[in-house]
């Protein structure tokens, strides 16, 4: 079997529980200065301020049936909110409102307008931000008509590519001017390909894998883990890590910052 070494820039896989902490108090962010606990995986320290990633916690609604947030924007290139459990009533455009359920990606480009509401009792999100810093801003409702780049994109929006590894790979689009820096992909085991254990790498700068279900085991540098729904899967450009093994059904999210 491959092996790597650990060294500055290699990958690293964040599990939700070693990153567990109390969220203070946040001055004009309304919508999350109550939220609590929470998990943040540190990705500013990791990506030299880059990206930022966070998740709710489980049972973090259960008693907040009228949570919401006033219609704001982030302070952000990026924000791309990964529903792992229950569902969410959420708006882009004025006085139009859908539910995002578990496995929908939230798509919102910084500086557009949304605005969250109603969740289940089971909901949770995790979210990646391109940079680090992020800041809220809350504004009056849009429009109806308002022509918005920001979208709900569920598993059917995604178009297949191919097969690598066992693992089919699924294209999402990439809105707002934003397709020459991101990318995001849907990863879902194959029932028919094989896979075979060995050492993975990429040129994009990096990389994001957001377990949504199932389990991937992998080696870092650090022996055998295993990322499970809500881990979070960190490589930097040329960085190597050996895939071990996935569930059969295991699917992830995955957002590339493309190299420029």
């Amino acid at each position: 079997m491959a092996t790597i070494t650990a060294s500055a820039g290699t990958a690293s896989l964040r599990k939700a529980a070693d990153f567990r902490i109390e969220l203070p108090h946040q001055p004009g962010q309304a919508h999350r200065s109550a939220a609590g606990w929470t998990i943040d995986y540190k990705l500013q320290e990791l990506t030299g301020g880059l990206a930022r990633a966070i998740s709710t916690v489980p049972d973090q609604f259960a008693e907040k049936p009228a949570f919401g947030s006033p219609w704001h924007y982030h302070d952000c290139d990026l924000q791309v909110a990964l529903v792992l459990e229950g569902s969410i009533e959420l708006g882009y455009r004025g006085d139009s409102y859908a539910r995002a359920i578990k496995g929908d990606i939230l798509f919102i480009p910084g500086h557009v307008l949304h605005d969250v509401s109603a969740p289940s009792a089971d909901y949770q999100v995790a979210e990646i931000t391109f940079p680090g810093s992020f800041g809220t801003t809350e504004a009056t409702m849009p429009p109806r008509d308002v022509v918005t780049p920001a979208a709900t994109l569920g598993p059917s929006a995604a178009e297949r590519i191919g097969v690598t590894d066992g693992v089919i790979e699924y294209r999402y689009p990439v809105a707002g001017g934003l397709d020459g820096r991101f990318a995001i992909r849907r990863l879902v085991r194959s029932r028919v390909d094989a896979f075979e254990p060995g050492m993975r790498s990429h040129d994009d700068a990096w990389r994001f894998t957001m377990v949504m279900q199932g389990w991937n085991d992998v080696d870092t540098g650090g022996g055998a883990m295993r990322a499970e729904a809500g881990d979070l899967l960190v490589v930097p450009e040329g960085a190597a890590y050996v895939d071990l093994g996935y569930s059969a059904d295991y699917e992830a999210v995955q957002v590339r910052m493309l190299a420029q």
